[in-house]
């Protein structure tokens, strides 16, 4: 009697296991609309996501582009690795100074610029993560944004950490990330320096 009973118990689990198989299997192949615009509201907007992030100590200060400088790498950054910059200082408000493009760069890997900055070598020095992670999401950090004008600045570095976060670069020591003194010229305005040192924190 109690095997019975238990056969008829298992058989009937498996009828309803199955048919809700069956229903589910079904129920998956019918079509599901989901709206990516406004429920409500004439307007067309296109859909759009809205991301949550964690942005902290130390992304917002580390440094992006790691190593010794290589000039068969292009860095990224806020500036073309291919183009030839001019420093515009304004005197009156030199918050308002900024680096403006003035020509293409030249030599094997198109980063030579003669008398002025190398796009290139100034991503490689200054550049921290947060930058590219601005870059990508709106654009970048506009401390001008007009109709006539915008002005991309690079993240402040603050004190936090240390040099382990972003390393002093340049050609002598202690420098932990170095690049070779016969690039200077190429890379930079100064054409008679063999030496050139740079630290971003603090």
């Amino acid at each position: 009697m109690m095997n019975h009973a238990l056969r008829t118990l298992g058989a009937g689990l498996l009828a309803i296991v199955c048919g809700s198989f069956v229903a589910g299997r079904a129920f998956a192949q019918s079509p599901t609309v989901l709206a990516d615009q406004p429920v409500f509201g004439s307007v067309d907007v296109p859909g759009n996501m809205v991301f949550t992030l964690s942005v902290e100590f130390p992304t917002a200060l580390s440094i992006a582009n790691y190593g010794n400088y290589d000039d068969t790498v292009s860095y990224y950054g806020y500036f073309d690795p291919l183009k030839c910059y001019t420093y515009l200082y304004n005197s009156t408000t030199p918050a308002s100074s900024y680096f403006e493009p003035e020509a293409a760069g030249s030599g094997t890997n198109g980063h030579f610029c003669s008398g002025q900055w190398s796009g290139n070598f100034m991503n490689w020095a200054t550049t921290q993560t947060i930058d590219p992670f601005r870059a990508i999401l709106t654009g970048g950090y506009r401390s001008v944004d007009t109709t006539t004008q915008t002005i991309l600045e690079k993240a402040w570095g603050s004190n936090q950490g240390g040099l382990n976060n972003f390393p002093n670069r340049g050609t002598s020591e202690p420098n932990n990330e170095n690049i070779s003194g016969s690039l200077i010229p190429y890379l930079t305005p100064f054409s008679n320096w063999s030496n050139w040192d740079s630290t971003i924190w603090n």
